[in-house]
């Protein structure tokens, strides 16, 4: 398989969207992470034919080039080929999507990745003395799978539940069975009655017999889309309370930050991670810094570059929006830090020239949270 020519295989791409509706399907599982900036709104342009969903998901995915067969680069079928692909073509597709739709270990949304993100999760609640059998938790900001959550649930959670805008991109069981048996080889705890009883929560949860899992709702669930300015939950629903880089997306955290606390119960525990880089050049952290709010806003005008905005809270901002949303900031555990570069700082925007270098290089950091009595 050979990945070339971008712009002659999305023209490829476009005439097949328009003439063969039957491989939607599988042209989405053709699509991956390797688009020249500004390409993917050219895609979506082109892609009224397709059903909401699959425009969601092309829209959180950036756009691997098509299909090449044969030693010599040769198109496999192109606009010309009047015959569009023949069964071995077809053959190569399907291969090709088995390949590309299994998140790879490289990806920061693999199992490997979901699997570890539980076993955090409960190393923490465990160290700060949350009590999490029966517990009724909270995600802002699933993402891709809902792998940690299932886990959760498998060691006590009584109920997982998840809010976000969009649905999960991977709901492919394989991917939920890779993540089972990830778990069975490195199990979190070293009693194996605690590993069976684990999988045996997770199988009672997720059905992975078909080829999407179904979960037990009751157990563990989705809820999109939903803003988490405004969360569709009674006061003091939940127990405890998880985000993980999804806080420094949210347009409005002051109210998110209230919503939060409001459906957490008296005494409830909260974890935040947060990522303070610039996401459009992870190398360059402060680099959004720069830019006045107004000029921030507008450069995410182009729905391809939606998902990298970051409202630019900075450290000490977060703890004071923590604390007045009627939460006790028990930990503050600083990941990352980049210093800043001198020659950046004479370029800051006003409303950060003021702070200091040593507020400035915090680029990460988890917030360990505990709701006030009301």
């Amino acid at each position: 398989m050979n990945l070339r020519g971008f712009d002659s295989d999305l023209s490829w791409l476009q005439a097949r969207l328009r003439r063969l509706s039957g491989l939607r399907a599988l042209t989405l599982g053709l699509l991956a992470r390797f688009a020249p900036p500004g390409r993917l709104e050219v895609l979506l342009a082109s892609s009224a034919s397709l059903a909401s969903e699959e425009r969601l998901e092309l829209a959180r995915r950036v756009i691997v080039s098509l299909l090449h067969e044969g030693g010599d680069g040769s198109r496999a079928a192109t606009a010309a080929s009047p015959g569009g692909l023949n069964g071995s073509q077809l053959d190569a597709v399907q291969s090709a999507h088995e390949a590309l739709c299994p998140i790879p270990s490289a990806d920061p949304h693999c199992c490997e990745y979901g699997v570890s993100l539980a076993a955090r999760w409960l190393q923490i609640f465990a160290r700060v003395g949350a009590r999490f059998e029966g517990a009724r938790v909270l995600e802002l900001g699933a993402g891709y799978t809902l792998i940690p959550g299932l886990l959760l649930h498998a060691h006590g959670a009584a109920q997982y539940t998840a809010v976000d805008l969009y649905p999960a991109l991977t709901t492919r069981s394989a991917i939920y069975r890779r993540a089972r048996n990830l778990f069975a080889m490195n199990p979190f705890k070293s009693d194996p009655g605690e590993t069976e009883l684990a999988l045996r929560r997770f199988d009672a949860a997720a059905d992975l017999s078909g080829p999407e899992v179904r979960l037990d709702s009751d157990r563990v669930s989705l809820l999109h889309p939903v803003d988490a300015s405004c969360l569709p939950f009674a006061d003091g629903a939940f127990d405890l309370l998880l985000s993980h880089a999804a806080f420094e997306h949210f347009r409005d955290p002051a109210t998110a930050a209230r919503e939060a606390a409001r459906v957490l119960a008296p005494g409830g525990l909260a974890l935040h991670q947060v990522d303070l880089r610039d996401h459009r050049d992870f190398s360059r952290p402060h680099e959004s810094l720069t830019m006045s709010d107004e000029a921030w806003e507008r450069s995410f005008q182009r729905p391809d570059q939606a998902h990298m905005f970051t409202n630019r809270l900075r450290l000490g901002e977060l703890r004071r929006l923590f604390q007045e949303s009627g939460c006790e900031v028990l930990e503050v555990d600083v990941g990352m830090r980049a210093p800043v570069d001198p020659a950046l700082r004479q370029r800051l925007a006003h409303r950060f020239r003021r702070m200091s270098d040593e507020e400035l290089s915090v680029v990460s950091a988890l917030f360990v949270l505990r709701r006030t009595s009301r």
